[in-house]
C-alpha cells in the first residue's frame, strides 16, 4: 500500500497546536488542515501536545455564546451552517460546520430558518445561473 506523506510545513504545526488548544478533536482538526486523523494525532504526539489529562473537545465552556451568535447568524443575517461556521472561524471559535448543524439541530425553530436561508442561497444561485446561460445563449444567436 503506497503511503500517502507529505512534510509539514512550519504553519501547519503552528495550526496544529492553536486548534488543539482550542480543544478541537482529530478529526475536526484533520478535516480543517486537510489531513488524515493518524497524521494529526501522530503529529500532536510527535509535537508533545497529546495530554491524557485534556479535556474531552466536546466541553466547550463559551456554548451559550456559541449559540447566541449562531441564532443572530440565523435570524438577523440569513445564514446557513457553512457559512456560520466560517463566521466563528473569523470571530476566533473555531468550529466546522457539522458540529453547527449539531446545535442547530438543539433549536428546532432555529434550525428550521438555517433550511430556509440554504433553499433561498440554492434558489438564487440557480436563478444566477440560468440567467447566464439565457444571456450566453442570446448572445450566440445574434453573433
Amino acid at each position: 500500500m503506497a503511503r500517502n506523506w507529505t512534510k509539514w510545513e512550519r504553519s501547519e504545526y503552528d495550526r496544529l497546536e492553536e486548534l488543539y488548544q482550542a480543544c478541537l478533536s482529530y478529526r475536526q482538526i484533520a478535516k480543517l488542515m486537510g489531513k488524515t486523523f493518524n497524521q494529526v494525532r501522530g503529529m500532536a504526539d510527535c509535537l508533545g501536545l497529546r495530554d491524557p489529562n485534556r479535556p474531552n473537545p466536546k466541553t466547550r465552556t463559551d456554548w451559550d455564546e456559541i449559540d447566541a451568535i449562531i441564532v443572530d447568524c440565523v435570524e438577523v443575517e440569513g445564514m446557513c451552517a457553512p457559512q456560520i461556521s466560517q463566521r466563528l472561524g473569523a470571530l476566533g471559535k473555531q468550529m466546522c460546520s457539522e458540529t453547527v448543524l449539531k446545535r442547530l439541530k438543539g433549536m428546532p425553530e432555529v434550525h428550521r430558518e438555517a433550511r430556509r436561508n440554504a433553499a433561498k442561497k440554492r434558489a438564487t444561485a440557480s436563478r444566477i445561473y440560468w440567467a447566464r446561460q439565457r444571456a450566453k445563449r442570446q448572445q450566440e444567436a445574434s453573433a
